[in-house]
C-alpha cells in the first residue's frame, strides 16, 4: 500500500488501481482501508464500484450516485477514461449535490480537451416556477323550445382570451344563427353565471366535444335540406375544430341505465321546460279548425257530446301525427331535454322524459305512450289556456358580437 492509504485515505488513482485488480478481493481492500479509516467503504460498496469500473453499464448512473463520495470520484473519474459520457451526465443530472458537482468536473475536464460532452439537464427545481396551466373554459346548451331550437356556446381557451362560437341550432333547419366572440376569461366567467337557473329556460354546462357535435349535426341538417349557412359560420371553422373521434349523442350515453314509467311521461309536460312543447302549426290549425266546427255544429245536443267529439278530434290529430319521423324527433328531443333537466338536479323529470324517449323510439303503439295525446291535448283542454310563446326564447340569451 501507499503512503497516502497508511494515512487514513487513497488518491483516486491508487483507489482505481486497487478496483481493478481483480486479484485482490474487494473484502481484502475493505479490510485495508478500514484498519486506517472507519469510514472507509465496505466490501459491497467497493464491489458495485468494481463492476462498473470494469463493465459499465447503461443505468450504472445511479448505482456510482449511490456510493461514499470518495468511491464515487474515483468511478466518475473511470467513466471518465471510459469515454462514458451516458453515465457521466445521468450523474449530474440525477445524483445528490456533492457528487453532481464532481460527474460536472469529469465532464468540464473533457470538454477542455476538446470533447463534445453535450449538455447537461439542469437538475432540481427550476427557480422560479411555471404558471399552473389554464383550465380549458366549459361549453354550455340551453334547454330545447318548442320548435327544436336551442343555444349552443362552444369555447376554447386561446392567447389573450376565450373564443366563442355562439349558435343557434334546430333540429329541423339546422344551423340558425352563428357568432363568433371574442371575450376575457373574467367576461366568460360573468356569462356562464348569468345563464338561466329556473322556470321555461334552462342552460348546462358540456364538454366542448359535446357542444362541437351538436354543431356538427345541425350543420349536417343544413346541408341535408339544402339551406345557406348562416353568416358567421365560415368564420368560426377555424375555432371549432376538427370533429371529436366519438360522434354518438353525450345525451343518450348519459341515461343508459335510467328507469320510470311510461305511465309517468305524460307529466313532463307540466315542467315549466316544456311549457312551449307543442306540435307543429299546421297540425295545430288543422285541430283547431275541427273543434271550432264541433263549438258550432247542430249534431251535437250538449257539452258531453261536444267534449267528446273534441277528445275524439285530437285523439285522430296525435295518430297522424306521431308517424315514425315525428316520433324519431321528439325521442331526440326528450334525450337532449333529459339531459339538462339531470344537469339542473331534476333528475325524476329527467327519467320520465328518457323513458317517453325510449317508448318513442321503439316498436310500442303511439296509444299507448300517454305523451304523444296529452301534446295535442294541452292547447285545448279547457283549463289550460291557448299557447302563448315563451318570451324566453334561446335567441334572447345570445351576446351581441
Amino acid at each position: 500500500m501507499t503512503s497516502s492509504i497508511e494515512q487514513g485515505s487513497a488518491s483516486v488513482e491508487e483507489l482505481l488501481a486497487l478496483l481493478r485488480d481483480l486479484r485482490t478481493s474487494t473484502a481484502s481492500i475493505a479490510e485495508e482501508l478500514s484498519a486506517v479509516n472507519q469510514s472507509a467503504p465496505t466490501a459491497a460498496q467497493l464491489e458495485v464500484a468494481r463492476q462498473v469500473v470494469t463493465a459499465p453499464a447503461a443505468n450504472d448512473a445511479t448505482r456510482v450516485a449511490a456510493l461514499p463520495l470518495e468511491l464515487a470520484v474515483a468511478t466518475l473519474r473511470a467513466m471518465a477514461e471510459a469515454g462514458r459520457l451516458d453515465i457521466l451526465r445521468g450523474v449530474a443530472e440525477t445524483g445528490g449535490k456533492t457528487v453532481a458537482k464532481e460527474a460536472k468536473r469529469e465532464l468540464q475536464r473533457l470538454r477542455s480537451r476538446g470533447v463534445d460532452v453535450g449538455e447537461v439537464a439542469r437538475s432540481g427545481a427550476p427557480l422560479v416556477k411555471p404558471p399552473p396551466p389554464v383550465p380549458e373554459p366549459a361549453s354550455y346548451v340551453s334547454s330545447l323550445d318548442g320548435f327544436g331550437e336551442r343555444a349552443v356556446w362552444f369555447a376554447r381557451l386561446l392567447p389573450g382570451g376565450i373564443a366563442v362560437v355562439q349558435a343557434i341550432v334546430s333540429d329541423t333547419r339546422g344551423l340558425v344563427q352563428v357568432d363568433v366572440l371574442s371575450l376575457g376569461r373574467r367576461s366568460y366567467r360573468a356569462f356562464a353565471a348569468s345563464l338561466p337557473s329556473g322556470g321555461p329556460v334552462l342552460c348546462a354546462e358540456v364538454t366542448r366535444d359535446h357542444a362541437r357535435i351538436l354543431i356538427a349535426e345541425a350543420l349536417a341538417k343544413t346541408e341535408t335540406l339544402g339551406l345557406a349557412l348562416p353568416r358567421g359560420y365560415t368564420s368560426a371553422t377555424g375555432i371549432l375544430g376538427s370533429l371529436p373521434e366519438k360522434v354518438a349523442s353525450p345525451a343518450r350515453e348519459r341515461f343508459a341505465d335510467a328507469a320510470a314509467t311510461l305511465e309517468e311521461g305524460a307529466s313532463v309536460l307540466e315542467h315549466p321546460l316544456f311549457s312551449s312543447w307543442i306540435p307543429d302549426e299546421d297540425s295545430l290549425r288543422q285541430v283547431a279548425t275541427r273543434v271550432d266546427e264541433i263549438a258550432v255544429s247542430q249534431l251535437y245536443i250538449d257539452e258531453v257530446q261536444r267534449e267528446q267529439a273534441v277528445e275524439e278530434a285530437v285523439t285522430k290529430a296525435a295518430e297522424n301525427y306521431f308517424t315514425m319521423e315525428h316520433r324519431r324527433l321528439y325521442a331526440g328531443r326528450l334525450f337532449e331535454q333529459a339531459f339538462v333537466l339531470a344537469a339542473n338536479q331534476l333528475t325524476d323529470v329527467a327519467a320520465r322524459a328518457v323513458a317517453v324517449a325510449r317508448a318513442l323510439e321503439s316498436d310500442a303503439s303511439w296509444s299507448s305512450i300517454p305523451f304523444t295525446r296529452a301534446l295535442f291535448a294541452r292547447p285545448f283542454a279547457k283549463s289550460v289556456a291557448p299557447h302563448e310563446p315563451s318570451s324566453e326564447a334561446p335567441s334572447s340569451l345570445l351576446v351581441a358580437p
